[in-house]
């Protein structure tokens, strides 16, 4: 835990602000992504365990 977090301060030193946006823009979207995918997961799971999916028509 000690050596990332050595590293992580030793990246953002040497990174300039450029880098440290876009990788904070891609863990953001990577994160959105993910939570999206649960979250239409658990809903579909929902509407078939409901009877009222419209999936499967």
């Amino acid at each position: 835990m000690h050596v990332s977090i050595s590293l992580r301060e030793r990246y953002i030193t040497d990174s300039s602000a450029a880098d440290r946006r876009m990788v904070t823009a891609f863990v953001v979207w990577l994160l959105g992504r993910t939570l999206a995918g649960y979250a239409e997961a658990c809903w579909v799971h929902m509407l078939k365990a409901s009877g009222h999916c419209p999936l499967d028509m």
